[in-house]
């Protein structure tokens, strides 16, 4: 089980949960700010690492050096701060060890201009795993995913949350439908790693937005029996997700819960509908 990367801390027993996933063992879940995941993607067979979306280096560079891995490179999902803040700072401690990062991101001026540009459907190869590009509009225009179609992995930023979903800063609620809808016909057994410990809070909106719903009740007593003992609640699955999700419930014929929505007005209407709510809701 990977762990919470944290200075004296003993590596926690594995624990089995129903909705929350467990990271594989070369992937590791570095706590950042309050609420951020900073993700460090290893060399199964080797002593490299690849970070998602650094925003800050500092727990990065201590995780990395706990772990005895050397940076090779950088996925950015989107251009906000908290997801790309601590990249010149990566750079500058790389540089120290005479290497240069690799470092991608989406097509926009607001991402860091050391990075790749990478659009939708282009791979991006890491040495020792491969990962396609997925384009996500909706939290801002920009916003990329990158899946791990050999792994069944996905790393989406601040796209898809653990029972939630992100804020449309930029983009129309139908941008952000249509992301999430393509994200919804991934693999049911994809691993979803966000980038914040939102889960809670939307578990409660999703009660709220669907009450009677009995995997959303049982999702929510795991989630809070989690927090309690400080564990995370991410990665989850997309199976989990689209049973429990209130955004993704009824969205894609695999979903569990509600009838699909046939009428695409509809479920655009729909969607901002609960987005608005969410966006004013308090447990």
């Amino acid at each position: 089980m990977t762990i919470l990367l944290r200075k004296d801390a003993a590596t926690p027993a594995p624990v089995a949960w129903d909705y929350i996933a467990q990271c594989p063992p070369n992937v590791h879940r570095i706590p950042a700010f309050n609420d951020n995941y900073l993700w460090m993607i290893a060399d199964p067979m080797g002593a490299q690492c690849w970070v998602v979306d650094p925003g800050d280096a500092v727990p990065l560079i201590e995780a990395s050096e706990a772990l005895r891995l050397r940076m090779r490179g950088v996925l950015l999902t989107h251009h906000h701060n908290d997801h790309q803040g601590g990249v010149d700072d990566l750079i500058a401690h790389a540089s120290q060890a005479g290497a240069k990062l690799d470092i991608y991101g989406p097509v926009d001026e607001r991402i860091h201009p050391g990075a790749t540009r990478v659009g939708d459907a282009d791979w991006v190869d890491l040495g020792f795993a491969a990962c396609q590009v997925i384009a996500v509009p909706g939290h801002t225009r920009s916003h990329i995913a990158y899946h791990f179609p050999a792994h069944a992995l996905l790393f989406c930023g601040d796209t898809l949350f653990a029972a939630g979903c992100g804020r449309l800063f930029e983009g129309s609620p139908q941008q952000m439908l249509g992301s999430l809808a393509r994200l919804a016909r991934l693999p049911q057994c994809t691993r979803i790693f966000c980038a914040h410990e939102y889960t809670l809070a939307n578990l409660r909106f999703a009660a709220a937005a669907y009450p009677g719903h009995t995997a959303i009740a049982d999702r929510l007593a795991e989630a809070e029996t989690a927090r309690a003992g400080e564990h995370p609640t991410v990665p989850s699955t997309l199976a989990a997700e689209l049973q429990t999700n209130p955004f993704l419930i009824g969205l894609v014929e695999q979903s569990v819960g509600l009838p699909m929505i046939e009428d695409s007005a509809l479920r655009v209407a729909r969607f901002a509908e609960l987005r608005a709510w969410k966006n004013t809701f308090r447990a």
